[in-house]
């Protein structure tokens, strides 16, 4: 019996920008789930004062935990194609994400206890596939918070890094650093969303978390084993 050795080659830039640009396709991609938990869950009744009485106190936080889910669908999918290249049986990828994106609209309700009012604007924009902007703060929106929001998306990086970490350790050398990664992009953009204007926290508070992870990926691969050994 011989060992073959297959080096395997670094991961780089190609990698980093095939991440970016599959996460970014599964985000635009969001809206095909999410408007069918709309036409399932009868979302429209939420804006209509007429119906407004249909409308159960649950409701809106089941739909933001299915359409948080909606998006983690498309998101872990579109990563799937591209981590399907390094990895073999990465399939729980995509459900890992999905419930990682489902817990935003758990997490929401943590911060809502210290900020009154907050909850019902971060449900909101959960639900309409905005959750990248619950820490954005503009004039015209009374409700939104930038606190509630920071702490809401930096505990959703935490969550999703450790669902995430739950199909990586075993593959990567020093896995658990994925969950750090996670979750201090989530806060980078948090972060950046009350310092830089609002025209660029509209594309830093969903690019920023992309670019970090896929950076992280890249990282974690390039301090693998160097090589992948068969036997024959």
């Amino acid at each position: 019996m011989t060992t073959l050795h297959v080096e395997r080659k670094h991961p780089g830039w190609t990698f980093w920008l095939l991440w970016l640009a599959a996460t970014v396709v599964g985000e635009l991609l969001y809206f095909i789930p999410v408007g069918a938990v709309h036409i399932v869950l009868g979302l429209d009744r939420l804006d209509d004062p007429q119906h407004s009485g249909e409308v159960t106190a649950w409701m809106p936080v089941l739909a933001a935990i299915l359409c948080g889910a909606a998006i983690g669908a498309t998101i872990g999918l579109a990563q799937w194609f591209v981590l399907r290249r390094e990895f073999r049986r990465m399939g729980w990828w995509v459900a890992a994400t999905l419930a990682g994106y489902a817990s935003i609209g758990l997490l929401s309700l943590i911060a809502g206890v210290f900020q009154p009012g907050w909850l019902d604007w971060a449900l909101t924009l959960i639900i309409n596939g905005k959750m990248h902007w619950l820490a954005r703060v503009v004039t015209s929106w009374p409700a939104a918070s930038w606190s509630a929001g920071a702490i809401t998306l930096t505990l959703f990086g935490a969550v999703l890094g450790i669902m995430q970490w739950l199909i990586l350790r075993g593959r990567v050398y020093q896995a658990g650093w994925w969950i750090a990664i996670s979750t201090g992009g989530w806060a980078l953009a948090a972060a950046l969303s009350i310092v830089l204007s609002d025209s660029l926290v509209v594309l830093t508070s969903w690019l920023v978390p992309v670019a970090v992870a896929g950076g992280g990926m890249v990282w974690l691969l390039r301090h693998s084993a160097p090589a992948i050994q068969t036997s024959r």
